[in-house]
């Protein structure tokens, strides 16, 4: 089945298996899809598309690491809210334990430097701690203003 063709989406024309190899998460992204139109009453399993739709989700579904990713994903709990962004925890690298503020209050320490010198993708986790770092190193740069006495 690996080598059929897929009849959807913005991989229409690749292999079921290239899809699998090259894209697992548009997989996952597909299942969740699907699921959650049949679960609302939405999903119109109708249409030559649609057949090799639930094709591939079948032959994705026959690979054990696949359901095991999907249930791993499923299960994640959301990271708990903060009481504001300095408290964002990393969560990536040799300090993902550490909060953003411990960041930017330890950044003697060249840290910082290294995070905003990293090329990385919008939205990221390492995208978020650049722009935190640069907002502070902007407040810092820029005080607030004097105030003004009226007299």
């Amino acid at each position: 089945m690996g080598e059929y063709v897929l009849q959807f989406g913005k991989y229409k024309g690749k292999l079921f298996r290239w899809l699998l190899e090259n894209d697992i998460g548009y997989t996952i992204y597909l299942m969740k899809k699907v699921e959650e139109e049949e679960r609302d009453g939405t999903f119109n399993p109708h249409g030559n598309s649609k057949d090799s739709l639930l094709s591939f989700l079948d032959y994705s579904r026959s690979f054990q690491e696949i359901e095991e990713l999907r249930e791993y994903l499923f299960s994640r709990k959301p990271a708990p809210p903060v009481a504001s962004e300095s408290d964002n925890v990393v969560g990536f690298g040799t300090r993902a334990k550490d909060t953003w503020r411990q960041i930017w209050e330890s950044r003697a320490d060249g840290y910082a430097a290294f995070i905003l010198g990293v090329k990385c993708i919008k939205n990221s986790r390492l995208f978020n701690l650049q722009q935190y770092i640069l907002q502070q190193q902007s407040a810092e740069s820029c005080p607030p203003p004097a105030e003004v006495s009226a007299t």
